[in-house]
């Protein structure tokens, strides 16, 4: 990685207050690739903020100010694109540089169409990553500086128009609320749930009030378990009883026959 990297400062002439360091948050699952990101970052001056998946970037609400995320396209559970679709759904517009190893022309052209300033492919130039924050940070100051009438009004729009459900941005809230909505549909109690994904009841009791970090085998293990893709669990809670009904009803529109308590 080239050692010449140049970065301009996005808060020169901002109305900012100078006191808002603006921050790069770093999502990538790859600790290799992100432990670099952020020593580049560091390196040319930048506060910068490393997350290993878009559930624990979602868990860590970033503080006020200017951003922008850097972002992979192909993360554990929930996807670069999907965080990408739920943060513009809450009225979010960080701007946003996709990176990824595996991208290919429809990927990126759904990117940009949700609002992305770029969409790199690894390997790239640290200058083309840098040139892109940047861009991005400079935008994001530019739209704290706008108008605050204006923009306080475009804001109490968004959120009056927003489903109650998006509130439930926390993946705790919402996953607790799912699996707890998933066992009543199911017929399930806690040890018959923990029974049919492997997991002890005291774990899933835990995961439904709250007070367990989501790990990512415990959300495949009891999606499997309700036979729904992972991310569904994740999902605000409307989407999520829909799809559950949808599973359980199946295609015929019957209940299915579920093995209780089963191993």
């Amino acid at each position: 990685m080239s050692s010449k990297s140049n970065m301009t400062n996005p808060n020169s002439g901002s109305l900012l207050d100078p006191a808002i360091e603006p921050v790069v948050y770093v999502v990538d699952d790859d600790v290799s690739v992100r432990e670099a990101l952020g020593n580049l970052m560091r390196s040319v001056g930048l506060k910068v903020q490393l997350f290993a998946s878009a559930i624990e970037f979602r868990q860590h609400r970033p503080s006020q100010g200017p951003s922008c995320l850097v972002l992979d396209v192909r993360l554990p559970i929930v996807s670069g694109l999907d965080l990408q679709a739920d943060l513009r759904a809450l009225g979010d517009r960080t701007p946003i540089i996709f990176i990824t190893g595996h991208g290919d022309v429809p990927m990126s052209v759904r990117a940009m169409k949700a609002g992305a300033i770029e969409f790199l492919q690894k390997p790239f130039r640290e200058q083309d990553l840098l040139d892109a924050i940047n861009s991005g940070l400079s935008q994001s100051v530019a739209a704290g500086s706008a108008s605050t009438p204006e923009r306080n009004a475009e804001n109490a729009a968004v959120a009056s128009e927003r489903p109650a459900e998006f509130d439930v941005i926390n993946p705790r809230q919402a996953l607790a609320r799912n699996i707890q909505m998933g066992r009543t549909i199911f017929g399930w109690s806690q040890e018959e749930l923990g029974n049919q994904c492997g997991l002890h009841r005291s774990h899933i009791s835990a995961l439904e009030r709250e007070e367990l970090s989501v790990g990512v085998d415990a959300i495949d293990h009891i999606a499997s378990a309700f036979a729904v893709a992972p991310h569904v669990l994740l999902m605000p809670p409307a989407d999520a009883q829909s799809t559950l009904l949808q599973v359980f009803n199946g295609s015929d529109g019957k209940p299915r026959r579920i093995r209780r308590g089963a191993k």
